[in-house]
């Protein structure tokens, strides 16, 4: 079976998920839808086998949905999913679930993901990495998970959702927040602090 794919080399196809290769290569999926035949959706399913993701693996991905598997060891590049380029391969990811273990979400790896509204976050502490979710325009940041404990510049810049007025929770195990982490969430009426 194929244990590695390289730079580009799947970029702009269709893809049968889940991918059970050991390492991908930077932009090697770029701008590809993925199925899941068990699903029967636009579903991108990452196995366990996987040990390192090069940066830009994902790019653009036209999948709905992203599954980690809920342990995760393997390497991440950064802007996995994104568009940070604008390289012309929109992102259309509206959901990811996040391994358990994952102690930091890598820089860029969601920037520019408009349509991303649900995030299931680790279990563990963890931190987000600089630009993580910039200009990701829906994602629901009412719930920030407890385990929170740094988020890197820029990480939710212009993330809001213009339909209703919000109340921004920041848990009380947050220990750091980045320049410019907030900027711009447009529609939370106020910012909280949780005990």
């Amino acid at each position: 079976s194929v244990e590695s794919v390289g730079e580009y080399a799947m970029s702009g196809t269709t893809v049968m998920s889940p991918i059970y290769v050991r390492d991908i290569g930077g932009n090697a999926f770029a701008g590809c839808d993925f199925y899941d035949p068990e699903t029967k959706s636009s579903t991108l399913v990452l196995s366990s086998f996987i040990r390192k993701i090069g940066a830009d693996a994902f790019n653009g991905t036209r999948a709905k949905k992203v599954v980690f598997p809920k342990y995760c060891t393997a390497e991440l590049g950064t802007d996995l999913f994104g568009d940070f380029f604008l390289s012309g391969f929109a992102p259309a990811v509206t959901e990811v679930v996040l391994p358990d273990n994952m102690t930091r979400i890598p820089d860029f790896m969601f920037i520019g993901c408009n349509e991303l509204e649900k995030v299931h976050w680790p279990s563990g502490q963890f931190e987000v990495g600089d630009y993580a979710f910039y200009g990701c325009s829906k994602p629901s940041l009412e719930s920030l998970p407890r385990t929170l404990r740094k988020v890197g510049s820029y990480s939710f810049v212009n993330c809001w959702n213009p339909e209703q007025d919000r109340v921004l929770k920041l848990p009380d195990g947050l220990k750091e927040i980045g320049p410019y982490a907030f900027t711009y969430t447009y529609n939370y009426v106020r910012t909280e602090l949780v005990e």
